[in-house]
């Protein structure tokens, strides 16, 4: 039985309107069983100058030219050629869900008012995320929200409650878009935020860089050290011996943060990808790149960790690959003394698709809105509230603002799709397989009607 935790690893996080456009998804018929409704989905710096963008698909700027890029950027992007008013709009456009909550339009609607203790943010970029198109296609979402997840942009109002941020600070971070509740979604361009939890922008980061961060990085830090306790990548202590990681999809959003912050905590880090990507991912701090549609990776992990690997980060958690995880696991009288077999699923497997060496591993299964620290009902689970993942989510971000500012974490590399009427076609192409290694960015204030 599935079963989301408020425990930790350890307890240092404890308690502390006229429609323009209809798109619609194709249904595919799902199980609505427990099993599938336990699904989580989480998964080139652009310099904007007025119309004129310059994409790069090579390896983000170096710490020099992204510093400039994100100064530049604040001077280009604080107003869009769309919004040059000084006076803010009480309308803003959005994706709004339909009444069939299969299909969704690009309509005008009011800007969403914060309360006490939210703030109200300017969206400068919008990321993609997976759970966008699968909440609408597969029926999880309600008439009148707004899906994504991923934000970054300026503080436009500030909660009577908020003691954290002014007005004009640019900040970044994750909600829970298309299923929390209307007004919380991040294809607008207002959203209403949580007046803690986010991460403040540094200065040699730009908006759509910011933008990638949020729901890849809460998910990676809430599996490698809230639920398996790993060291923080400032945490001093550290074993002698270098301990070895699987991250099975290497280039996906949340991978790519997974293998940085692993290598940064002081593991050896295996995963699986695209050889195409090889490069990218070692450049990024993989020890080992292995090709993920071939049947004998597993047993080359086996070789590589000696029989020995007891934790592993399933980042795809579907078409039989956290079977294929298991396999490479080592066998009990193999891994060290005092260990035990550790897998994160980002969706949850039925213990019926997996052989019985699965008996042996201790699987997670993540949902990252319960970072969120609000009961919420996803995908028609319903979930409490859960204070510890709340109080880990601000202790996460302070975590990411650091590193970030610091050049010791590299941010996507992202590709710019405009404003949201463009939103159909971003759908398409991650629905497709098409994105790799890349992070699909939208510009809600350069949105045409």
């Amino acid at each position: 039985m599935l079963q989301f935790s408020d425990q930790c690893a350890s307890n240092r996080y404890r308690a502390l309107p006229s429609k323009k456009k209809v798109w619609g998804c194709r249904r595919v018929p799902q199980s609505r069983s427990s099993s599938f409704l336990a699904w989580c989905a989480c998964a080139a710096p652009v310099l904007t100058c007025s119309q004129r963008r310059l994409h790069s698909t090579s390896l983000p700027f170096s710490p020099v030219s992204r510093l400039l890029i994100g100064r530049l950027e604040t001077l280009s992007t604080g107003t869009h050629p769309t919004n040059l008013n000084t006076t803010m709009s009480q309308t803003q456009l959005a994706i709004v869900v339909g009444s069939d909550i299969t299909s969704y339009s690009l309509k005008s609607i009011d800007v969403p008012k914060p309360d006490a203790d939210e703030i109200l943010v300017k969206i400068h970029a919008a990321a993609q995320n997976p759970a966008d198109w699968k909440t609408i296609e597969r029926s999880f979402s309600n008439e009148g929200f707004i899906p994504g997840c991923d934000y970054a942009g300026v503080v436009e109002e500030v909660g009577s409650n908020v003691k954290k941020v002014k007005k004009g600070d640019r900040i970044a971070g994750m909600v829970h878009g298309g299923s929390f509740r209307a007004g919380h979604g991040c294809y607008a361009q207002f959203v209403r935020v949580d007046g803690e939890n986010f991460f403040r922008i540094p200065d040699n980061l730009s908006f759509d860089e910011a933008a990638s961060c949020g729901v890849a990085f809460q998910t990676a830090t809430l599996g490698l050290y809230h639920t398996l306790g790993l060291p923080e990548p400032y945490d001093n202590v550290r074993d002698k011996e270098a301990t070895p990681i699987l991250v099975w999809g290497g280039a996906t959003s949340v991978g790519l943060m997974v293998i940085q912050l692993a290598k940064l905590s002081g593991l050896t880090v295996i995963t699986t990808a695209s050889l195409k990507n090889a490069e990218y991912l070692r450049s990024l701090g993989a020890n080992y790149v292995l090709p993920y549609n071939d049947p004998n990776t597993p047993a080359e992990i086996k070789k590589i960790t000696n029989g020995k690997l007891y934790l592993a980060y399933d980042t795809i958690s579907e078409n039989g690959t956290t079977q294929l995880v298991i396999d490479a696991f080592g066998s009990d009288d193999d891994i060290p003394k005092g260990k035990k077999k550790e897998l994160i699923n980002l969706l949850y497997v039925p213990p019926a698709m997996l052989d019985a060496k699965a008996d042996t591993v201790t699987r997670h299964s993540l949902l990252a809105y319960t970072m969120q620290g609000k009961e919420f009902t996803a995908y028609r689970v319903h979930l409490p509230a859960m204070p510890a993942h709340y109080a880990f989510s601000i202790h996460s971000y302070g975590i990411l603002e650091r590193l970030l500012k610091e050049n010791k974490i590299q941010p996507q590399r992202v590709k710019i799709l405009g404003g949201l009427e463009n939103v159909p076609e971003g759908f398409v192409y991650m629905k497709e397989g098409k994105n790799s290694a890349e992070k699909i960015i939208y510009h809600p204030l350069e949105t045409r009607t």
